[in-house]
């Protein structure tokens, strides 16, 4: 009887062996791609961040508020609804210390505004003509 039990499972373990796993270190050259266009189309267009809020209430008020920011060409602003009230933002910045020197540019016509942590739209990152130089590289040595 108990060479039966033995056999019986070697035979259903052979089995089960011979089937043939998959191995999932050998993947089809196309998943790479099916994985890229996942990460893709899954970017978010938003980050956490700080912004400036310029007004919040109701809605005439709001679109004022914006209306006067385009108005005075002092940049793009965002109107945004968060119950109960309309908000008007403006800046995207990764610091609060970055929003609050923007902060200071707006207080002569909103002497109210304040600096909110929040979702803010992806920017361009936006480098200066003149860069500065790096500290770290080595000045080129001259052919003399």
């Amino acid at each position: 009887m108990h060479h039966k039990t033995l056999l019986i499972t070697l035979l259903i373990s052979f089995k089960g062996f011979s089937t043939g796993y998959i191995d999932t270190l050998d993947v089809a050259p196309n998943v790479d791609s099916v994985y890229a266009h996942y990460v893709q189309s899954h970017k978010s267009e938003v980050f956490e961040g700080f912004t400036i809020q310029l007004f919040s209430g109701d809605r005439d008020n709001a679109n004022k508020v914006r209306a006067k920011v385009v108005g005075l060409d002092l940049g793009e602003a965002r109107v945004i609804y968060k119950a109960p009230n309309f908000k008007v933002h403006v800046g995207a910045f990764p610091t609060t210390l970055m929003a609050e020197q923007e902060r200071q540019r707006w207080l002569a016509e909103f002497p109210d505004a304040f600096v909110v942590q929040t979702l803010v739209p992806l920017y361009p990152i936006e480098f200066p003509n003149a860069a500065a130089q790096d500290s770290l590289v080595a000045p080129q040595d001259s052919l003399e």
